[in-house]
C-alpha cells in the first residue's frame, strides 16, 4: 500500500488543503511550530480507522476554518490498483467510503486487505508517530510493533511471528 494523495475537506486547521502528488518513498512535512505537521500526522490514521470515540483522548481535530469535517486519500495498492479511501465524520467511527479503480466499491474488508490486517495502534506505532516519540523510542513498546519489527527482520516483511507459531502449533 502507498499513499499517493493526501485531500483534507475540513480538520483542525486545515480546509480545502491537498497534497496530490506524494512519492512512494518518505514524505517529509516541515514547518514552523503550530503549522499543522501534527494535524496531518493524526489525519491519515483517522481516515484508515476513523475518528476517535470517547473512550480515546485523541483529539478529533475539528474544522477551525469551515469545511466538510474528514477527507480521503489516494492510495495504490497491489492488486486493487488506484483506490480513494474517504472518511467524513459521523455515527461512529465516521462512515467510510472506498471506491475503486475499476468503478466499484469496497467496504471495511476490503480497506483491511489493503492494510494487510495491520491494526491501528501497530500503524500508528510504525507509521504515525513524532519526533519526541521517536527520540523517546516509546514507538518501540508496542506488543504489536515488535512482533512486525522482528517479522521484518527474518525478511518477511510485517509477517506477525507470534500469530505464525501459534497456527503451527
Amino acid at each position: 500500500m502507498i499513499i499517493t494523495r493526501l485531500d483534507i475537506e475540513g480538520f483542525g486547521i486545515f480546509r480545502d488543503a491537498s497534497a496530490p502528488d506524494l512519492s512512494p518513498g518518505l514524505n517529509l512535512f516541515f514547518g514552523e511550530n503550530e503549522a499543522g505537521k501534527t494535524t496531518l500526522l493524526s489525519f491519515i490514521p483517522v481516515i484508515l480507522f476513523g475518528f476517535p470515540d470517547g473512550r480515546t483522548n485523541r483529539p478529533r481535530y475539528l474544522p477551525m476554518n469551515g469545511g466538510l469535517h474528514g477527507g480521503s486519500l489516494g492510495i495504490l495498492d497491489e492488486s486493487l490498483g488506484r483506490i480513494t479511501v474517504a472518511r467524513h465524520a459521523g455515527k461512529s467511527r465516521g462512515p467510510l467510503e472506498v471506491l475503486l479503480e475499476n468503478g466499484g466499491t469496497g467496504d471495511e474488508r476490503t480497506l483491511s486487505r489493503v492494510l494487510s490486517g495491520v491494526s491501528e495502534n501497530l500503524f500508528r506505532s510504525a507509521h504515525a508517530f513524532s519526533l519526541s516519540e521517536l527520540a523517546s523510542m516509546e514507538a518501540l513498546t508496542d506488543a504489536d510493533l515488535r512482533a512486525a519489527v522482528a517479522g521484518a527482520s527474518y525478511g518477511s516483511g510485517f509477517l506477525r511471528l507470534d500469530k505464525a507459531a501459534k497456527a503451527l502449533k
